[in-house]
């Protein structure tokens, strides 16, 4: 008899609290109207752009609790100048980031989860404050006194969960942050031709976020980047000196080329892009010297890689493969991430040059360092080893 009356008890907690975020996940405000007619954000219901229209199932529901966290920052007093706050510190980017604009004379804080992981950082000069995208409360202390921030952080393709809290949730808050503390250019990180590719979770979000930032008060630069170097050389050199499989897309996917960026070049043109008054409310396309496909680039490795990228085993991931990771999805969540990685990586096609944006940034597309030059460096042949054409 007491065993069925904690039963019935704990059912109903758990209607209690069920019930009240059901009402709050269908209401009305939502952060896009799916004819693409209206935005609601945090304060308004304006529109300064039509966003691309989405479908229901591409647009997530509006955080929750948003609008007393929104009326509480708004009555924080205007930062002092003269602060970058740089989100992602601990990231191959954001250290970059962090080194060039301490170098450069910057009054530099990070914010972190875990502030002893940033002892390097730190070392270099920047402040380290906790904060966490997942608790938004943390947010309006770590941007007191900031004018400028930098947000190069990013969560893991595995990580669906954290997708949904951290980049959709945490950053909405984060923009709502800095539109109260009046900070004058957020730089964002986004992706390449982010609409074509709303059905990868971690591309839709940034898509969203870049409709809330630009209908958004903050004066801000959308830097979208197709890929980096390092990808190149955790998927492919990697594998060949652990003597692992190489995996590459479905024959017929991954033939265009995609125009993939050296970490560096694009950590210096974010900084570029904070300091140029040019950059501010644009959209600009970092991309590397040229596209390359995955043919191209597997080619290279092998040769940088010697006897160990010759003999080196590939294998092509099959359509039916990738088609039975997203129904297994809905149970296991690795195949959703799996099917979307390796279709996003082998099926995109970018016809991008970077000179748009370097002509922006007042940087000579000619600096921007090539794929083959970056992997001599990774493998430890930037001296010596085999002749290798420039690509």
């Amino acid at each position: 008899m007491q065993a069925a009356m904690r039963l019935c008890r704990w059912l109903l907690c758990w209607v209690c609290a069920w019930l009240p975020w059901t009402a709050n996940a269908h209401t009305s405000r939502t952060p896009f109207d799916p004819s693409g007619v209206a935005f609601q954000g945090p304060h308004r219901n304006v529109l300064r752009r039509q966003p691309v229209p989405l479908t229901h199932r591409h647009v997530p529901n509006p955080p929750h609790n948003r609008v007393g966290l929104s009326r509480s920052l708004r009555m924080m007093a205007p930062p002092v100048p003269g602060k970058l706050l740089v989100l992602g510190g601990t990231g191959t980017v954001g250290r970059i980031i962090v080194k060039n604009a301490i170098d450069r004379g910057y009054d530099v804080r990070c914010i972190l989860r875990s502030p002893r992981k940033g002892s390097i950082l730190s070392d270099w000069g920047a402040e380290i404050v906790y904060g966490d995208l997942s608790l938004p409360e943390t947010l309006p202390g770590a941007l007191a006194g900031v004018t400028a921030v930098i947000d190069a952080s990013a969560t893991r393709a595995i990580e669906l969960e954290a997708q949904r809290k951290i980049d959709w949730e945490g950053k909405y808050a984060l923009v709502a942050a800095c539109e109260a503390a009046q900070v004058k250019r957020l730089v964002f990180f986004s992706v390449t031709d982010a609409e074509r590719f709303l059905d990868v979770a971690r591309v839709k979000y940034k898509y969203v976020m870049e409709n809330v930032i630009q209908d958004s008060d903050v004066p801000y630069t959308i830097l979208r980047v197709p890929g980096f170097y390092s990808g190149v050389v955790s998927e492919f050199i990697r594998p060949m000196q652990l003597g692992e499989p190489v995996y590459l897309p479905p024959e017929g996917q991954g033939d265009e080329g995609v125009p993939y960026i050296a970490e560096e070049d694009a950590g210096r043109l974010a900084l570029r892009a904070l300091e140029l008054p040019g950059a501010e409310n644009k959209i600009l396309d970092l991309v590397g010297p040229q596209p390359l496909t995955t043919e191209q680039i597997l080619s290279l490795c092998k040769t940088l890689m010697g006897s160990r990228g010759e003999s080196a085993q590939v294998n092509r991931v099959s359509p039916g493969l990738l088609r039975l990771s997203k129904n297994v999805s809905r149970f296991f969540y690795w195949g959703m991430s799996f099917a979307n990685q390796v279709e996003f990586s082998g099926a995109k096609r970018f016809d991008k040059s970077p000179v748009p944006a370097c002509d922006v940034l007042h940087v000579p597309s000619s600096s921007l360092e090539s794929l083959t030059s970056y992997l001599q460096k990774a493998v430890g042949r930037a001296t010596e080893g085999p002749k290798i054409t420039v690509i």
